[in-house]
């Protein structure tokens, strides 16, 4: 038995086997570190042509980095994992057309301006003589996250295969999803 293991540790098969396992490692280690490479310099050319790129994060710094992006992607049921992009839409929406509104009450003769907080609107306007309600100005502030995701459609065993992209967009105001994309194409 022991010369059977001086022998296989003295052939030059053996030899062989440990030098290209070494090659292979070195091959994977660079190939990672080159993929680190390449996401650090687009992420400096994003910063430094004011965010026209799209910067990319790994699970752990988008974890640190967008915490509340990521409690969203929790509260919706996605992994992290899955997500392909976030765009976020800060929506201000103002309308100063009057408009009237007949009121049924007693009549007097003043002029009370009101301001009404709702939960992501503010209404200002006035009540004239206990007859009419006039609104001067709505106005209305939401931010929308639209989560792009990938999804498999197929899997056997542990592989999958036949990706695509659906979208979910959250609403912060009303603190649920107002729209689902399925089956997006990406163009790159």
């Amino acid at each position: 038995m022991w010369n059977l293991l001086k022998n296989l540790i003295n052939s030059k098969l053996f030899l062989y086997c440990v030098i290209g396992g070494l090659i292979y490692f070195y091959i994977q280690d660079t190939t990672k570190n080159r993929v680190i490479i390449n996401r650090l310099e687009n992420n400096q050319t994003a910063y430094a042509q004011q965010h026209s790129m799209q910067i990319q994060l790994t699970l752990s710094q988008f974890k640190k980095l967008e915490v509340k992006e990521d409690s969203i992607v929790k509260l919706i049921g996605l992994k992290p994992k899955q997500l392909q992009n976030i765009i976020v839409n800060n929506y201000h929406y103002k309308d100063t057309t009057i408009i009237e509104v007949p009121l049924d009450t007693t009549v007097s003769k003043d002029t009370l301006s009101f301001i009404v907080p709702l939960k992501c609107m503010i209404i200002k306007g006035e009540v004239i003589n206990n007859e009419k309600v006039r609104l001067l100005d709505v106005e209305l502030n939401d931010t929308l996250h639209t989560f792009i995701y990938k999804k498999h459609n197929k899997r056997f065993l542990f592989i999958k295969w036949g990706k695509y992209y659906d979208a979910i967009t959250y609403s912060e105001c009303m603190q649920k999803n107002i729209n689902i994309e399925k089956n997006i194409k990406i163009i790159k």
